[in-house]
């Protein structure tokens, strides 16, 4: 982070309390109360605290990952979302690095196979920090080059993304001088009559014990000694297995009540993401990674991916090529997620297929000799497209398998050359 220490216009306060709103998702008054605290004279003037206060607008309701429907009118940054949606926003918070990693899979499902691939002794360091998890992928050696996206924060892309058209402000609203109001932002103390008691003498260093973001850093210094300490104790794979083919129904109202306070601290703060990298129940694990994909606006295999399954299931390769990126990248990381887990049974292997078959189609399979998921409310998979799609997937496991268990030398080669180009490109 550059810190701007020329006129002493205010700029530097301004750059770090955005820069706390991003890093630890508290409110702008948490942020610019906590700059004060440090730096006193910082974010004083009303185009400052406003400057803060849009950028929370625009960035908070970008971080929330799991869609509460029991919130959806408490809280009106919380709205439902497709894959597509998510991978668009997610696409705005992360940058650099990380935004290229996960361009094309969603960095919580990420987080939660590869905890559980490591819990189960199965996790394999296969993936580049610089490179994208996909570069490699069958769908991207069946579609070619996919063509790279323009950068989120250009005019063109942020102006024309309707899938943000409920989230962001209009213009009047963004360029008018008066104060936000208090309510819309559902935080009661967001109000300029509040931030103008930490003038002068208000300012005291017990304030600071109570500051949000303070409270955060001290959290995350706890989590970062844990997860430094954390001696990871293998698993029973079959564990995993089960934790994975689990009827969540079924689970004591304690584990359901951590799942939920793991979903509302991984939408409000970067402790929850912290207590997810050192989680060590399956079960937990599991259930947040179905109850992200089941909990989608729109599954992620829609009406048309059947009917494409249906003509073209005896031709995988044909039918894959055929599916939008998004869905065709997601639905390969979780099948090849699967082939991680082993050994296991084949039966165990076509059961973890089926289920995430139901998830990514909302719809129910016979699992085990029961219908899986039981208490969504989805409806039953017909017996014709399901024979199909079953089919379908098979193939495709075989194919994926084979196609990453003969990486080579070829993709490391080209990896090379991708990052060549894109710092060349980043240098023009």
């Amino acid at each position: 982070m550059m810190y701007n220490q020329h006129r002493c216009l205010g700029r530097t306060g301004v750059l770090i309390a955005c820069y706390l709103v991003y890093s630890l998702r508290v409110s702008a008054n948490d942020a610019i109360r906590y700059v004060r605290l440090k730096r006193p004279g910082s974010v004083q003037t009303r185009g400052q605290i406003l400057c803060v206060r849009h950028f929370a607008q625009f960035v908070l309701p970008r971080t929330i990952t799991y869609c509460l429907k029991e919130n959806i009118n408490k809280n009106k940054y919380m709205s439902e979302f497709s894959l597509v949606r998510f991978l668009h926003r997610q696409r705005v918070i992360l940058h650099g690095y990380e935004e290229r990693t996960f361009k094309f899979i969603p960095k919580i499902v990420h987080c939660i196979c590869e905890r559980i691939l490591k819990l189960c002794g199965c996790w394999i360091d296969e993936f580049s920090s610089n490179t994208p998890l996909t570069f490699d992928f069958l769908y991207t050696k069946l579609n070619g080059n996919i063509k790279r996206y323009e950068s989120t924060y250009s005019l063109c892309s942020t102006n024309s993304d309707s899938l943000f058209s409920n989230e962001l402000k209009s213009p009047e609203e963004i360029s008018s001088p008066s104060s936000p109001n208090p309510s819309e932002n559902g935080d009661p103390s967001d109000s300029f009559s509040e931030l103008s008691t930490l003038d002068g003498d208000e300012i005291r260093e017990e304030l600071l014990i109570e500051n949000r973001c303070f409270q955060e850093l001290e959290t995350q210094k706890c989590f970062n000694q844990e997860m430094s300490e954390e001696s990871i104790v293998i698993q029973d794979i079959n564990v995993a297995v089960d934790a994975l083919l689990l009827d969540y129904s079924t689970l004591s109202n304690e584990i359901k009540k951590k799942v939920r306070q793991f979903q509302i601290e991984i939408n409000s703060s970067q402790v929850g993401w912290a207590k997810l990298a050192i989680e060590t129940d399956l079960r937990i694990l599991a259930m947040l990674l179905f109850e992200w994909i089941e909990s989608l606006k729109h599954p992620v295999m829609k009406r048309e991916f059947f009917e494409n399954i249906v003509v073209n299931y005896k031709q995988p390769e044909v039918c894959f090529q055929k599916f939008p990126a998004e869905e065709g990248y997601f639905m390969e990381y979780l099948l090849r997620f699967v082939s991680k887990i082993n050994p296991i049974s084949k039966e165990n292997q076509e059961d973890l297929i089926k289920r995430i078959i139901a998830a990514c189609s909302q719809q129910t399979l016979l699992i085990q000799g029961k219908m899986k998921p039981i208490d969504k409310g989805f409806k039953k998979l017909r017996d014709g497209t399901l024979a199909c799609t079953i089919e379908f997937f098979q193939s495709l496991f075989e194919l994926i398998e084979v196609h990453h268990s003969l990486k080579s030398s070829v993709y490391l080669e080209e990896s090379k050359m991708y990052n060549e180009n894109d710092l060349e490109n980043d240098f023009q």
